[in-house]
């Protein structure tokens, strides 16, 4: 108020961790959009900040999604139905009672939470110990979740325990002050960027440092423009435009987080800030801190802490370039291995396909002209060995091999990427064969589904000119293909035609194919390739086709330790791992069905699904069949398949079959492309639906069944599907399912097949029942829904109950606009009215407030549902 002094209330205090309030409640109750019910909720202070929806362990398997992904699914539901809670949450968990994962509202962004050390150890007790220490958990809440705009979309991101640890390491390092440098060794895609802008963020706030300068340091324009984007969410932050900028911002002590090049260090010579609470953060550190640069900087800035960020350091022996010389042992380190089992990144499998365009004496002279002479050189001196061969660019570029090589790409990508939504990247050896194989392959795709990015030259002919021109032009496509179409599916552009840049630092989940035309090794090879380990919907994994032996001995061309070498060597597989995934998984599905003739008549179909239910095999059915289709759609049209197409095409059909009979409908949706076009053509989808017609419950719904002449067995199936189906999709439209649903689980679990069928005609009897008498009061399916919340509540007949009902609607009537619901506004409004109408109808006298606010609730949840 005017005149009174401000004052600061700290809601937690983060520095005083026993002075909080720590409660966990089980199965609370909240009334958002739906009432809710949440099974674990975590309060600090009274503040709720973690959801956990745990599963059990022994949980049956009743529906076709696992306990986990039921969980995930719940949560998710939960921010629909009770956004009003999820907003102060720092995260939510969903648990199976084996693995505990948390995230926020993507499904693929839930991760484990791990501790290296514990290997072996319950996966379980580590999530639960290590991730809800009163501690770690604190400093997650306070440090380590983020909000960012990621192609027009913001964003929650929450650290991943690698990047938690990590920064951890760095500020532990900078308070000590003992040790003034540390190398973060964090495989390409892992999230390096975020790790350093949580360390960021931390140190800034520690006040023994004194509000510390803070450099991000990049070696090329691009990673800075990118970076810039990243930290600009702190405050304070800006780029070094220029060398005289940065000298200017470092000499007058400035203390904001600065992002620049190593570059514009060149030509400083002198002491420009001699403060010990300076931190310099360099991204991809291996490339640029063994030369000149990296010396000006240290020089720049003496007392600095100096931590480097790394997915490959190089260790080149005593006498060439070492990472771990000029940093140490790293202080963290997250392989390519842990980042694929997180789920950080996902496989690269890799296509040989050199032999087919290159012969065996070019062979020989690729090898002698760049393996042989670039063993132990760095990057920048592999690539000037790659420029200045005439030998390897006549064999690379020779027209016929480009026409070729071409042709083989455009049909790949026809038949195996696009299909799929996924795109690609093209690497040629150099400028002038990016534009010969743009060319080439408009002469297979349309033109506008490629397009050359690389850097202008001053004095390029024509030729290269036209498809960049300067370094606008270059800076505009480099923009559209980070930020613009080639990020979405189904748009243009589809495939990069590059040959050095966004082969770093570039991140595009849609990526799934690299088109490898250049001899490239080592880290330089490795982090072109990590372009197609980003995870994305179904995306199985990265694929590198290689059309110049890169991968044909691994270990030649990756200069490492041996145990990095046997760590990537089990990352990186070749794609007949996924032929032998695929030929082992139909293998385990068919054998599930030995001795059922596979004739797709009306009898094995029935027994397939009798055997799928009950020696409980559905949900292993509908998983493994699952994983198949994916294989299937990554794998064909290759020929491998044709072995397999009988088995395949068999258990789709199984598959079909059991949606029909528990899903009514054939469901062709779940299918993707080329597993949709097998079904269109080669399925007998007629002759399912003909030996199984669908038979909605009705009045004549058994004289149906009986004119079918099922055997018991088949007759089991079907009553038990279409009293499944038709009890789903009223579930949560009347209270009296939930009854029906209650009967129907118990019934399932029967032993005694005679006794199953009549229980099952018994329900479906009832179910008849129900929805005559409904049909016979002249009740709409609405006001039959309310008369069942009315009947719980006020004990009236069903002739009483309707004209109540109908009162009630005339209330709301002229506010049930087509998306009414979506609109909090008009929500209220129609629960005060129909409030007001139950107060009228139902006296407090005979009800209480109470429970007319829950009744009432209950009649906007089915308002919602049939007229929403």
């Amino acid at each position: 108020r005017p005149g009174e002094k401000a004052t600061t209330i700290k809601l937690i205090d983060f520095e005083n961790i026993e002075n909080n309030r720590f409660v966990v409640t089980n199965q609370l109750w909240f009334q958002g959009h739906e009432r809710v019910r949440f099974d674990i909720v975590l309060f600090v202070n009274g503040l709720p900040l973690v959801v956990i929806e745990a599963k059990s362990l022994t949980k049956e398997e009743t529906e076709e999604t696992t306990p986990y992904e039921e969980a995930l699914n719940q949560l998710l539901r939960y921010h629909r139905e009770a956004p009003q809670f999820m907003k102060y949450l720092a995260f939510v968990c969903p648990c199976n009672g084996v693995i505990l994962r948390y995230g926020w509202d993507d499904p693929g962004k839930f991760f484990e939470w791990r501790d290296p050390k514990k290997e072996g150890e319950d996966p379980l007790k580590i999530a639960v110990e290590s991730l809800f220490d009163k501690k770690t958990f604190l400093d997650m809440v306070e440090n380590f979740i983020v909000f960012e705009k990621e192609r027009s979309v913001i964003r929650k991101k929450i650290a991943r325990y690698n990047q938690f640890n990590a920064a951890n390491e760095i500020v532990k390092r900078v308070l000590e002050g003992k040790v003034k440098k540390g190398l973060i060794w964090h495989f390409q895609g892992s999230g390096k960027t975020l790790t350093m802008l949580f360390a960021a963020w931390k140190l800034k706030k520690i006040p023994q440092l004194s509000n510390p300068a803070i450099l991000v340091v990049v070696d090329r324009k691009d990673l800075e423009s990118q970076h810039l984007g990243t930290f600009k969410i702190l405050p304070h932050t800006d780029r070094a435009d220029s060398k005289r900028s940065l000298r200017e911002k470092l000499s007058r002590d400035t203390r904001e987080i600065i992002i620049t090049t190593i570059q514009k260090f060149g030509g400083i010579e002198k002491v420009l800030n001699r403060k010990e609470n300076v931190v310099i953060l360099i991204d991809e550190a291996h490339r640029s801190q063994y030369g000149t640069l990296a010396a000006h900087m240290r020089r720049a800035l003496p007392n600095a802490f100096i931590f480097g960020f790394t997915g490959t350091p190089i260790d080149k022996g005593a006498l060439g370039k070492s990472t771990f010389r000029v940093f140490g042992k790293h202080i963290d380190k997250y392989s390519m291995k842990d980042s694929i089992h997180d789920g950080a990144t996902v496989p690269i499998y890799y296509l040989p396909k050199w032999m087919e365009y290159t012969t065996e004496r070019d062979r020989r002279e690729l090898d002698e002209e760049f393996y042989g002479r670039t063993l132990g050189l760095s990057e920048d001196d592999q690539e000037r060995v790659l420029q200045r061969s005439v030998r390897i660019k006549q064999i690379l570029k020779a027209s016929d091999r480009v026409e070729k090589v071409a042709r083989n790409i455009a049909e790949h990508f026809k038949k195996n990427v696009d299909p799929l939504g996924f795109k690609a990247q093209l690497v040629a050896v150099d400028r002038e064969a990016c534009a010969l194989y743009k060319d080439a392959l408009d002469k297979h795709l349309p033109p506008d589904y490629s397009v050359v990015i690389y850097p202008p030259g001053r004095n390029d002919p024509p030729f290269l000119r036209r498809f960049v021109k300067d370094q606008k032009e270059k800076e505009r496509l480099v923009k559209e293909v980070a930020q613009g179409t080639f990020q979405k599916p189904g748009e243009n552009s589809r495939i990069l035609i590059v040959t050095d840049m966004l082969l770093t630092g570039f991140d595009a989940p849609i990526e799934q194919v690299m088109y490898l035309d250049k001899p490239m090794r080592d880290h330089r090879l490795l982090q072109a390739i990590a372009r197609t380990n980003r995870p994305y919907p179904r995306k199985l994994g990265g694929l590198v086709v290689d059309y110049v032996g890169i991968f044909e001995d691994l270990v030649k061309v990756l200069n490492f330790h041996e145990e990095d070498i046997e760590d990537i060597e089990k990352a990186v597989r070749p794609i007949e791992q996924w032929k032998k995934e695929f030929s082992g998984k139909v293998s385990s599905l068919v054998s599930i069905f030995k001795d059922v003739e596979k004739d797709y008549s009306r009898d094995s179909l029935f027994e397939s699904i009798r055997i799928l239910e009950e020696k409980g095999k559905v949900r292993e059915f509908k998983k493994t069949l699952s994983r198949l289709k994916d294989l299937y759609e990554t794998i064909a049209p290759d020929p491998f398949l044709i072995e397999y197409l009988s088995d395949y095409k068999w258990l789709l059909a199984v598959n079909v079959a059991y949606n029909r009979i528990h899903g009514r409908e054939s469901r062709l949706v779940e299918f993707r492309k080329k597993t949709e076009e097998l079904v269109r053509k080669e399925i007998k989808i007629k002759q399912i639906e003909r030996e199984i017609p669908l038979f909605e419950i009705d009045e004549e719904y058994l004289k149906k069944l009986d004119k079918a002449e099922y055997s018991g067995t088949q007759r089991i199936s079907e009553l038990g599907g279409a009293a499944s189906h038709h009890i789903k999709i009223n579930l949560e439209k009347n209270p009296i399912y939930e009854t029906f649903y209650q009967r129907l689980q118990r019934i399932m679990k029967l032993l005694d097949r005679k006794r199953k069928r009549a229980e099952l005609e018994k329900l479906v009897g009832d179910i008849v029942k129900f929805e005559g008498k409904r049909r016979k009061l002249g009740a709409t399916k609405l006001e039959y829904a309310m008369m069942g919340a009315l009947k719980k509540v006020v004990p009236k007949s069903d002739e009483e109950l309707l004209p109540i009902v109908k009162k009630l609607l005339s209330q709301v009537e002229d506010r049930m606009f087509p998306g009414w619901s979506k609109k909090k506004v008009i929500r209220v409004e129609i629960a005060r009215r129909l409030f007001d109408a139950c107060m009228q109808e139902f006296p407090t006298k005979k009800l209480q407030l109470g429970t007319i606010s829950k009744t009432t609730d209950e009649l906007v949840k089915f308002l919602e549902r049939y007229r929403g």
